[in-house]
């Protein structure tokens, strides 16, 4: 097994000490895990306001650049945990969600849950997901 860790230039760079994937190679395949991602654009602004569906694009679109900068895409995902300040928007960010992967794939196994604070004030959601190639 070999692991690397990326941080693509193509997202905001890592505000912390962490990397924004981590690729393990297993022979045959990949799994490819990916910190947080949240509705920030490659110039560090928060995408959207109170806006769900802006904030949630902005951050599908943050995981889908990470994963394509580890030779993946959103049709890989077989598992996404997503975090929202409120849950009674989840259905706001649901109708993002559904255009990742496009129309037609399998859904990915999934967790919504609440939390109390975001990383950065004003943010509404935070996604992490799990790809294997």
């Amino acid at each position: 097994m070999r692991k690397t860790f990326h941080d693509p230039d193509t997202v905001h760079p890592p505000a912390g000490d962490y990397s924004h994937a981590a690729r393990l190679d297993l022979g045959d395949g990949s799994l490819i895990l990916v910190s947080g991602r949240l509705p920030i654009d490659a110039g560090g602004n928060v995408v959207g306001g109170d806006d769900m569906g802006r904030q949630a694009g902005q951050t599908f679109e943050n995981v889908r650049a990470v994963l394509e900068a580890n030779g993946a895409s959103m049709a890989d995902a077989v598992k996404l945990t997503v975090n929202l300040t409120d849950m009674g928007r989840l259905g706001e960010m649901s109708r993002v969600r559904r255009r990742y992967p496009p129309e037609g794939g399998p859904a990915p196994a999934s967790t919504a849950v609440e939390v109390s604070a975001p990383a950065v004030a004003g943010m509404l959601i935070e996604v992490e997901a799990v790809a294997a190639t």
